[in-house]
C-alpha cells in the first residue's frame, strides 16, 4: 500500500472519529469525550499505520510504542 494513500485513510478515519465524537460531546454537554478519543486515536492511528505500513518491522514496532507510551 502507497504511504500517502495509508496516511490519508487514516487521517479521514481518524478525522470523522473525532467528528461523531464532536457530536456526542455537544449532545452530553461533556466535551472531556473528545479528549478521550484523541489519546485513544492517536494509539489506532500508530497501530493501523504499523500494521499496513512499509520498512523495518523493529522501527515500526518501536513507533508504536512511543505513541502508546505516551
Amino acid at each position: 500500500m502507497n504511504d500517502w494513500t495509508l496516511l490519508l485513510g487514516v487521517a479521514i478515519t481518524i478525522h470523522f472519529v473525532f467528528f461523531l465524537g464532536w457530536i456526542v460531546a455537544r449532545k452530553l454537554d461533556n466535551y472531556s469525550i473528545v479528549d478521550a478519543l484523541w489519546a485513544y486515536g492517536i494509539v489506532i492511528a500508530a497501530f493501523a499505520l504499523i500494521h499496513f505500513g512499509e520498512g523495518d518491522f523493529h522501527k515500526r514496532v518501536l513507533g508504536f510504542l512511543i505513541a502508546f507510551i505516551w
